[in-house]
């Protein structure tokens, strides 16, 4: 009895040895976690510890410099530092930048004509590979310039991007400086690139950055720009993100609405130079797209476009379409009216019961320098003895309609007709206005 007793408790020791292992090992584990966490701490405390003593010995090599030469400071250098005996390297970045800054604004000036520039803002920042996710060491100060320092016949200049709003700054765009001397810039939080001591004379600030067109929808923008002694002078260039649209033709008689075929379409923008810009069909199209478009819109200097058919000045309408605000990177669609030639032909007096394929119209336009105007050929009018096409840019034409009476094909031509109004409605040879009547006698010839 003893002895099953005795044999039921076999291994019981070596379980109980297992167990004081297990233990062993989960108590060793979680003393060395505590002694790397301690030790990458210590780790992280040491190279922020070196990190701030290179960003106030970078201090102090920037304030060490000539005036002249610390206000051109943008700058990267790398430092290796390593342990006692040359072991255990660690490569610091450390970057140096100097910012012009108004004693008013706390920021780069650049928006108050002839401000002074009061102070630099010398900032160090350092970086390291271990780093990660936490926030780099930085160190700032200001330097005041002696009366004096910067010498005689300089100046400062400030160049803005802006959006279309013409307010908004576009940052981090590469602003080139050329001219009485040559330099580069990146601009700021305000879109604003300064340059605090430069020889006064006439200069060239340029941009060009993908994406964006600037007033005439070009991607590179370069503008004129002076310093004049002892002032900030301030340069504005209009930048944006390019946009399209998408513009269709319509002319409306009453109710009845005429998809139309136009050879060209006009923006208008004051801002401009020249002030449009034209976008042709090959052999003119229901609709044409306006590419590379800055994105005009309402509160923009010179606020949105406007857009007429047509592509020479005497096709303006009296009173501009309104147009939609474009938004950057984005097509915007259209429906442009245009105005509508209303009348009827007739033939001896009477309205064909159907239009005979021989009756046409064509319009030619009289106003100078407008010769791009669909259909340029004449043609057929719609089953009811109408213009299939009424539509046609503002301007000046004459009018011709062609018809076959009898045995001869003859026309109507009425000179000069101005079109002002969204509705023309044509008053020619007829006893009834509304209708061009042709007869027997009327000139012989097509248009």
């Amino acid at each position: 009895m003893l002895t099953r007793r005795l044999s039921s408790e076999a291994g019981f020791g070596l379980v109980e040895v297992l167990f004081t292992a297990l233990v062993v090992l989960i108590v060793s584990a979680g003393v060395l976690a505590g002694f790397n966490a301690t030790s990458a701490a210590t780790g992280r405390a040491k190279a922020r510890s070196v990190a701030q003593t290179l960003a106030q010995n970078d201090q102090e090599r920037l304030r060490a410099m000539p005036i002249t030469t610390l206000a051109d400071v943008d700058e990267s250098n790398n430092y290796a530092i390593c342990d006692t005996g040359g072991g255990s390297c660690v490569n610091y970045t450390v970057a140096s930048k100097a910012q012009w800054v108004s004693d008013s604004q706390g920021l780069e000036s650049c928006t108050t004509a002839n401000a002074g520039l009061d102070y630099l803002k010398i900032t160090s920042t350092v970086t390291w590979p271990g780093i990660k996710s936490a926030k780099p060491v930085t160190t700032q100060s200001m330097v005041t310039p002696a009366i004096g320092a910067l010498g005689d016949n300089k100046g400062s200049l400030a160049v803005q991007v802006v959006r279309a709003d013409g307010l908004t700054g576009v940052s981090g765009v590469s602003v080139g400086l050329s001219g009485t001397a040559n330099d580069s810039g990146v601009t700021n939080s305000l879109g604003c690139a300064v340059w605090g001591i430069l020889p006064k004379g006439n200069y060239t600030a340029a941009i060009n950055q993908a994406g964006f067109v600037g007033v005439q929808g070009t991607q590179a923008v370069s503008v004129p720009a002076g310093v004049v002694e002892n002032s900030l002078s301030n340069t504005t260039i209009l930048y944006d993100g390019a946009a399209s649209a998408t513009i269709t033709f319509y002319s409306q008689i009453g109710s009845t609405v005429y998809t139309e075929k136009q050879s060209a379409v006009t923006f208008k923008q004051s801002q401009m130079s020249p002030v449009t810009r034209v976008f042709n069909t090959a052999n003119g199209g229901t609709s044409v797209v306006g590419t590379s478009l800055f994105p005009f819109k309402s509160g923009s200097p010179g606020g949105p476009y406007s857009v007429y058919a047509g592509g020479c000045q005497g096709a303006e309408p009296p009173a501009p379409n309104a147009f939609p605000d474009l938004t950057p990177g984005a097509n915007t669609d259209y429906a442009l009216r245009i105005p509508a030639f209303d009348f009827q032909v007739s033939i001896n007096g009477a309205v064909p019961g159907t239009a005979a394929a021989t009756t046409k119209t064509k319009f030619t336009p009289v106003t100078n320098n407008c010769n791009n105007v669909a259909p340029a050929s004449a043609t057929a009018v719609s089953a009811n003895s109408r213009p299939a096409d009424p539509g046609i840019p503002y301007g000046a034409y004459d009018v011709c309609v062609e018809a076959f009476v009898n045995t001869k094909t003859r026309r109507v031509i009425l000179p000069a007709v101005d079109v002002d109004t969204p509705v023309v409605t044509l008053t020619g040879p007829s006893s009834a206005t509304g209708k061009i009547d042709i007869t027997n006698t009327t000139t012989a010839g097509t248009c």
